[in-house]
This record gives C-alpha cells, sequence and structure tokens, in this order.
C-alpha cells in the first residue's frame, strides 16, 4: 500500500511537470520595423523674393510664377538626403510683385539690361548641418551662395540673401531705379533701392511610412 501512495505522489509530480513545460514554450514574433521615406513635390514649390527700397529699407515682395526644380534623389529615408543636387530654373518673365506696372518695370529695365536675361539658375552644391551652398548664376555670372535651410515633417525651406552686385548687375540696379526714380523716394527725399535681395525656396514633403 505505501508502495502503491508512493508511486501516485511521483506520478503526479510528473504530470505537473509536463504541463508547466507545456504552458512556458511560447513562439515570440520579432516586432515590424516601420520604415519611412520622404519625397520633394516639386511641383508645388514656391519661390520668392524680398527687395528693399529707400534709405530705411522697406521691403518689397514678389515670387517666381514659373521655374523648374529637380532633385536627383526621389526618394530618401533622412529628407535632407533630397538636397543634394537639387536644382532650380527660373523663368525671370513670370515675376510676380502683384503690381503689373511694376513688373514690366523689372522685366525690361532690370533683367531686360543683363546679358542673360531669360533665366536665373542654381545648383546646390554642398550641404551641411544648417546650412548649404549654392552656385547661382545670374546675368551670365556663376557664384556660390550660402543659405540656411530648414527642414520639417511637412516642408522643406531655403533662405538666402544675395547682393546683386556680386552678379555685376549694378548697372541694370541702376536703370531700375532710375525708371523708379519717385516711386523709391523715401522720408529722406533720396531715391534708394537696395543691392540686397532676400530668395525663399520651399516646398511640401509627402512622408510615406511602410
Amino acid at each position: 500500500m505505501k508502495k502503491l501512495f508512493i508511486i501516485a505522489i511521483f506520478a503526479f509530480l510528473a504530470a505537473c511537470g509536463e504541463k508547466k513545460t507545456e504552458e512556458t514554450t511560447q513562439t515570440t514574433e520579432t516586432p515590424k520595423v516601420e520604415v519611412c521615406t520622404y519625397e520633394l513635390l516639386a511641383d508645388s514649390s514656391r519661390v520668392a523674393w524680398t527687395a528693399y527700397k529707400f534709405t530705411e529699407r522697406v521691403g518689397v515682395n514678389g515670387k517666381f510664377d514659373s521655374f523648374q526644380v529637380q532633385s536627383q534623389t526621389p526618394k530618401a529615408e533622412n529628407a535632407k538626403d533630397l538636397l543634394s543636387g537639387l536644382s532650380l530654373k527660373v523663368l525671370v518673365s513670370s515675376i510676380n510683385s502683384a503690381n503689373p506696372e511694376r513688373d514690366a518695370k523689372i522685366k525690361k529695365s532690370f533683367f531686360g539690361t543683363m546679358a542673360a536675361s531669360d533665366t536665373l539658375s542654381g545648383v546646390i552644391r554642398e550641404v551641411g548641418t544648417d546650412s548649404l551652398t549654392i552656385s547661382f548664376k545670374m546675368n551670365g555670372v556663376e557664384k556660390d551662395i550660402k543659405a540656411s535651410y530648414q527642414i520639417s515633417e511637412t516642408e522643406v525651406m531655403l533662405l538666402s540673401d544675395i547682393n546683386i552686385n556680386n552678379w555685376n548687375a549694378g548697372k541694370s540696379l541702376a536703370e531700375l531705379n532710375k525708371v523708379c526714380k519717385e516711386l523709391h523716394k523715401g522720408t529722406d527725399g533720396k531715391s534708394v533701392l537696395q543691392p540686397d535681395v532676400k530668395l525663399t525656396i520651399s516646398a511640401p514633403l509627402k512622408k510615406v511610412c511602410q
């Protein structure tokens, strides 16, 4: 009887041990890693500018309605990689300052007196941590300019300040100021059109995650 009791205990313990092993044996699945890519929506880009008149530097804002933005990298996991080699070609006749009379004067007396008056162009040569280098061509002259850039989840924006004189366009600036002489007189009575211009280029980003 005592033997039977001991055998029963061992049988019970063995059964419990088998059950425990069965319950703890589970298959673990590797969690899926989400991969996101960015794409530059070049067709929805915007090229804007701000020029300054008067001694006290009052801004005049405008944009270009016709241009081409092309990226050498269609898609990238890091939006910053889309900037390398990005090119811009602007048709100067599409200038739009919301003032047709002023636009006509800019086309004829400013761009129209340049050596190459049809287009402006630029190519991003180097991309740093928070700034980049653009090879910018105007009036037949090509020079490097520095620009800062900002990247969000939905947009990339480039900002740069250029001086017209660096592209040998001082004569064109003077011609424009001549036809707008009275309109460029500030409170001091001096007719002034400043040589520096702020450029802003922005483009939406499309983010796709899989």
